[in-house]
């Protein structure tokens, strides 16, 4: 929707036949979209991709920090390796990136960041990684408003919950939450999150175009869920 309305968007994940199809699909429908093959945790590739966005289209205005994945286990089997590549996508990943942007924003006395937590960031059971990431999304987001403020930058969080996603409608059931390579767990959910139409990602969107208009200047550190 951003590319809809005039936005150049670039796209950036370390996966280059599946940003190079997201970055197609944008144009096709009349946007203008370029796919970047980087890794979010890297500040020499973060800092390449935001060189060339500059000099191919202008500095960046609207920073949106979406990369994440759950790795999910219960505490005893989850290894050192699934939580830190969880905690260093969804969290490190979005302070990479708002640190590459932000100089620039501050100079032009305006920016716009919104990042995708979850509300994850509540604890969820076999998700010590994940929800510890989110909560961090969290955290980052109000430090950032409070301190980036004073230069017109606003800093908001989107924080939803279960979505009609590949990732994860396939995990979870109805009352039930499947974890990969155990048990699956019998949960107590309340009707009103579990039974009704799952929300579709268009929905995010809605909301990170909300707080990224410019009629929204004065909302910052808002965590809408």
């Amino acid at each position: 929707r951003l590319a809809a309305r005039g936005t150049s968007v670039v796209l950036i994940d370390i996966n280059r036949d599946a940003v190079e199809a997201a970055a197609e699909s944008l144009r096709s429908e009349g946007g203008e979209a370029f796919g970047a093959v980087a890794d979010v945790t890297s500040k020499d590739d973060v800092a390449q991709v935001v060189a060339d966005f500059e000099s191919r289209v202008g500095p960046v205005d609207i920073l949106v920090n979406n990369a994440g994945f759950p790795k999910d286990a219960p505490l005893v089997k989850m290894t050192d390796e699934e939580f830190h590549a969880v905690v260093d996508v969804c969290l490190f990943g979005a302070f990479v990136c708002s640190r590459a942007v932000v100089p620039q924003m501050i100079d032009r006395k305006y920016g716009r960041i919104v990042n995708i937590a979850s509300r994850a960031y509540l604890g969820n059971p076999g998700q010590a990684n994940y929800s510890s990431a989110k909560a961090g999304i969290v955290g980052l987001t109000k430090s950032l408003a409070k301190e980036l403020g004073k230069h017109w930058i606003t800093v908001n969080a989107v924080a939803p919950g279960i979505i009609h996603a590949t990732t994860y409608w396939s995990s979870w059931r109805t009352g039930t939450i499947q974890f990969e390579g155990w048990a699956s767990r019998r949960m107590s959910p309340r009707p009103s999150t579990f039974f009704r139409p799952r929300p579709r990602p268009s929905s995010r969107v809605t909301c990170c175009m909300c707080l990224a208009d410019d009629t929204h200047e004065r909302l910052s550190h808002v965590v809408p869920r």
